[in-house]
């Protein structure tokens, strides 16, 4: 990514790098390393955001995962410059409420799978995001390219013209939250940005918040068999100390 970065020509402040502390690196020790590794393998000079992957531990539980003790980490590398900006990633509201309990700076990004399916589990999460000014950045936006759960949503994009994909990632822009969709194909990149010139009518915006999984399917729950669910995960703040006065 850092190669590419290089090799593009294009000025170092317009182009918006994030990277992840994985599981296995919690720990405020372990995490300082970690983000400071990653800033030297990019050579771009700082990292414009950096989240924690998850809330869970290095064997993907709750043990071990030490949350505000590794966020510790990523609030000395912003102060040391090697990150601009520092948030979480797949992080529920009790640990959310972990931080701001123990008085540590607000995460700026909250990224965490969200979409039509999983809006009524979820939606406690993103108020309290919303909230604590937060900003909710959805991944899994457009169903991960299931077919099945896209034709669910393809009569709602015929009244504007649009794919389904396009109602999804319109859908999560009207509810204010920050779309990452993922393409290697030239066609599909450009239909993802061709989605600011339309805006879903309240009804469709209710049928859309409403949507089940397929019934037939392995989606059945809503919940993507490609991705998981550490928002219910318990919580393992570490070894650390309130900042509370």
């Amino acid at each position: 990514v850092g190669r590419a970065v290089r090799d593009s020509g294009i000025p170092r402040s317009e182009i918006f790098v994030i990277t992840k502390v994985w599981n296995t690196a919690h720990g405020y020790k372990e995490a300082l390393a970690a983000g400071s590794l990653s800033n030297d393998l990019l050579g771009l000079g700082y990292i414009d955001l950096l989240l924690i992957h998850s809330p869970l531990g290095p064997f993907l539980g709750s043990m071990g995962a030490r949350i505000v003790e590794t966020y510790d980490a990523l609030v000395e590398l912003k102060r040391l410059g090697v990150v601009k900006s520092i948030g979480v990633s797949n992080f529920g509201v009790q640990h959310l409420k972990a931080l701001a309990d123990m008085c540590r700076p607000t995460p700026a990004v909250n990224q965490f799978e969200l979409h039509p399916l999983v809006w009524q589990t979820r939606k406690d999460t993103v108020k309290y995001c919303e909230d604590h000014g937060i900003l909710v950045q959805a991944y899994g936006s457009v169903f991960s390219g299931h077919q099945d759960l896209l034709a669910q949503v393809s009569s709602v994009g015929v009244k504007y013209g649009k794919t389904a994909q396009q109602v999804l990632l319109r859908w999560a822009l009207d509810k204010g939250f920050q779309v990452i969709p993922k393409s290697t194909h030239t066609l599909w990149l450009q239909d993802n940005m061709d989605v600011f010139d339309f805006a879903l009518s309240p009804s469709d915006t209710q049928t859309l918040d409403t949507l089940k999984g397929s019934p037939w399917s392995s989606h059945a729950d809503g919940n993507l068999v490609d991705y998981w669910n550490p928002l219910t995960a318990p919580v393992d703040i570490g070894f650390t100390t309130s900042s509370c006065t």
